[in-house]
């Protein structure tokens, strides 16, 4: 056959998988996570974009909005799916009159459109036109007023969704400035304010441009109860209201495009970000956004399947590229810089293995970005949110993510600078008790915090052996196994004996203590957890976990009554590899159906199983949904029977995996059985088909 017969044929061939990458991003839903405990933000940004503009609803919750509640403005930045929110700020509220009370210019809203890339609503009180597209770090908003000559707009720097929206999260605004330049076409505007997953206040700027001259404007200031508005007003400071207004007449201008540009570093920044998208049309701004998201869904596309599960795959894999941010460019020089990751603790399981797969690239520049932290500031938190350290979960999980990229020889990265984070970690950050003897005595946290530890020393262990640290190997390594010391083989429950329990320091164990109940946030002995589910975190010493349960049987049956019973909580993230776990025991049947009961629990109406929590609930399901799922620190995955006929993995150099489900009852790479049910990193990447069995 010549090249001129054949080359119809290779098209025809391919035209299912470019249909497949072309519609990805159409079927995205993002309503997906807005209900329940998601906390999801239904507003677009860019993958790892700074700015997410997005509407802002009263009982907006931790994600700033609710369906079927009156909109009250639009906000520049927001986290998505954390269960303690942040941010909100320089609210956008378009109007006929003008009101600039919190509480005064809500308008229920109708011909909702939300897209990854962009954002439209009506205000029906007003029958005003919002619609709105982000570039990296600047949004364009395009409003359309009626033909009415009262209209306004107003920019509102003192309002925040920690503060005024889900005041359970304590937000607080300081103080900040509003200026608005002499001919009334741009304004600078900046706050200080506190609250959320953070240690300490920090600072938002913003600057923003209008295409079109206003009649009037001023500013505002003064008590939220009673605002004093200032027409004419240039330039206001104030730790009360503040903001700025335009007034419009729609019957002469009823088209205002604005540009409005963040930054969590100075007003000088936010101006320069604005360059982003300085001459370009909404519709410019808009398709380049849909091109950016068509570009990062495009890594995985799938088909078959029914259109609700390829729908809930593609608005997953769309959750898992949202956070953490990239502000490199904000932060002004000195090294890669990774902001909002909410947390960490959450992320290493699933969200940032899936990117070292798909985006090894950016995986770097997050590995390394933990060297410019250190550099900065000293420690490197699990939590770090508008460039501060949160709240401390569990360990020091930044090293388990360390350890994964070493474990996949993840090129671009300054080994010896990553080394450093986690040689600080190991040896001054953990605390006094489990540096000195590898677990911590009774107490907040005292037997997850344990755990957690024991699985940072195991994968630092890793990387300082593999650069020629020995001696720190040998002592993180052996201290790794010291988790041990918290086996009570005596507590039992359920019928199963031996269990991870709080142990005084004195040797003695708390006793009465029940391995079922569920602790909360910063207590005694498990965070967020129970005995139950920790007792199998320790993946890292599995064969000891094993022999401690009674031997293999008895820890498949305890596995499968862990997950059967919801003592290990398909929410949490410590329970993410638990469903996956038979299958280094051999038994991959019990893990294709402990991994499916929990992949069946995600749906378009019911959302997540809880806090979606930054993309790492979303990229688990797009692992399960795949049948490769990660072990997170180590360079194996654990294989499951995937949702979908067919995947393809778009790898460096554009080089396509393909994953199909299969008729027979061997794991086939390139045509080649596997030993088994589990596949490494370097063999995944290296190859051009897998094929699994749809049932084990």
């Amino acid at each position: 056959m010549t090249k001129r017969c054949l080359l119809p044929a290779l098209f025809a061939l391919l035209v299912p998988f470019l249909a497949a990458q072309e519609d990805a991003v159409d079927l995205v839903d993002m309503r997906l996570g807005l209900l329940g405990e998601g906390n999801c933000v239904i507003g677009p940004q860019l993958p790892n974009g700074s700015i997410n503009p997005s509407p802002q609803t009263p009982q907006g919750g931790h994600g700033g909005y609710h369906p079927g509640n009156p909109v009250r403005g639009f906000g520049q930045l927001h986290a998505t799916g954390t269960g303690w929110g942040c941010y909100g700020q320089m609210l956008l509220s378009p109007q006929v009159g003008l009101a600039v009370g919190e509480t005064e210019h809500d308008s229920v809203i109708s011909q909702e459109v939300p897209r990854p890339y962009a954002y439209a609503c009506t205000l029906d009180r007003y029958g005003i036109r919002v619609e709105l597209a982000p570039a990296h770090d600047a949004a364009i908003y395009r409003i359309t007023f009626p033909s009415k000559p009262d209209c306004s707009l107003i920019l509102d720097a003192a309002h925040s969704l920690a503060e005024h929206l889900a005041p359970e999260i304590k937000g607080r605004f300081l103080g900040g400035t509003v200026t608005v330049s002499g001919d009334g076409r741009s304004a600078d505007a900046s706050g200080t304010y506190e609250g959320g997953f953070t240690t300490g206040p920090y600072r938002i700027y913003a600057a923003m441009t209008l295409d079109q001259s206003s009649l009037a404007g001023g500013t505002w200031t003064g008590p939220a109860a009673a605002p004093v508005i200032e027409p004419g007003g240039r330039q206001r400071v104030s730790t009360g209201t503040l903001g700025a207004f335009w007034r419009f007449d729609g019957t002469k201008t009823p088209v205002v495009t604005v540009r409005i540009a963040v930054s969590l570093r100075s007003v000088e920044a936010a101006r320069k970000h604005l360059a982003e998208i300085a001459g370009a049309s909404f519709e410019q701004v808009r398709d380049r956004a849909r091109a950016a998201w068509q570009q990062a869904l495009g890594r995985i596309a799938v088909e078959g399947g029914p259109d609700a599960e390829r729908r809930l795959f593609a608005t997953c894999l769309y959750q898992s590229q949202l956070m953490p941010r990239d502000r490199t460019a904000d932060h002004g020089g000195g090294g890669p810089w990774w902001d909002d990751h909410y947390a960490t603790w959450d992320t290493w399981h699933t969200k940032l293995p899936l990117l070292a797969l798909i985006d090894p690239a950016a995986f770097a520049q997050i590995v390394n970005s933990y060297a410019v932290r250190r550099a900065a500031g000293g420690t490197v938190a699990d939590a770090f949110v508008a460039g501060n350290d949160g709240p401390i979960q569990g360990g020091d999980d930044v090293d388990n993510v360390i350890a994964d990229a070493w474990a996949k020889q993840i090129p671009g990265i300054d080994w010896p600078q990553a080394y450093q984070v986690i040689d600080y970690h190991a040896e001054v950050g953990r605390t006094p008790e489990y540096r000195a003897q590898g677990w911590i005595p009774a107490g907040t946290m005292s037997c997850s915090r344990t755990l957690e530890c024991a699985v940072n020393d195991w994968g630092a262990a890793q990387v300082a052996r593999g650069l020629g640290h020995p001696q720190e190997a040998d002592r993180w390594e052996a201290r790794s196994h010291r988790w041990r010391e918290l086996w009570n083989p005596a507590l039992a429950s359920d019928g199963f004996t031996g269990f991870v329990a709080p142990r005084r320091a004195d040797g003695t164990w708390i006793e009465p203590f029940d391995p079922k109940q569920t602790w909360g946030s910063w207590v005694d002995y498990f965070y967020e957890g129970n005995a139950w589910e920790y007792t199998l975190t320790p993946f890292h010493d599995l064969d000891t976990l094993v022999q401690l349960g009674g031997g293999r049987e008895r820890f498949l049956a305890r596995l499968a009554h862990a997950m059967d019973a919801g003592l290990a909580h398909r929410w949490n993230e410590p329970s993410f590899l638990t469903a996956f776990l038979p299958v280094l025991q051999d038994d991959p049947a019990l893990a294709a159906r402990l991994a499916r009961a929990v992949r069946d629990g995600y749906t378009l109406t019911g959302g997540y199983p809880g806090n979606e929590d930054s993309g790492a609930m979303a990229s688990w399901y797009v692992f399960a949904s795949l049948g490769l799922f990660p072990v997170a620190g180590q360079d194996r995955y654990l294989i499951t029977p995937p949702a979908f006929p067919r995947a393809r993995i778009t790898l460096p150099g554009n080089r396509i995996l393909t994953i199909e489900r299969s008729r027979g009852s061997r794991v086939l790479l390139d045509g080649t059985p596997l030993p088994g049910w589990t596949i490494r990193h370097a063999q995944l990447t290296a190859a051009s088909r897998l094929e699994i069995p749809g049932a084990p």
